[in-house]
């Protein structure tokens, strides 16, 4: 009889040894594949060397801005529109 709780109890620890084993892989392969979100907040302050004077020959009322604060331009980008109604009245 003493042979048998032998057994049964090599047989209970193998299985034992098995699941932990198996949830141990689990946790692993999981903290391997999981997709982690980094959440980073920062406070920036970007100084460009090249900076250029923009200036109009007329005065008005701008219509219309065509960029933003920071947008990349060209030579010839439209950036504003001014009033034509301001810009007839002055030049008569």
């Amino acid at each position: 009889m003493n042979d048998i709780y032998k057994k049964a109890s090599l047989h209970f620890s193998l299985i034992f040894i098995y699941i932990a084993s198996a949830l141990i892989l689990a946790v692993i392969l999981w903290s391997i594949f999981l997709v982690k979100t980094y959440v980073v907040k920062a406070s920036v302050v970007v100084r460009n060397q090249y900076k250029e004077n923009i200036m109009n020959y007329t005065t008005g009322k701008i219509k219309t801005i065509y960029v933003k604060e920071g947008d990349k331009v060209n030579k010839g980008d439209k950036i504003i529109e001014i009033d034509s109604f301001h810009i007839n009245f002055l030049n008569y």
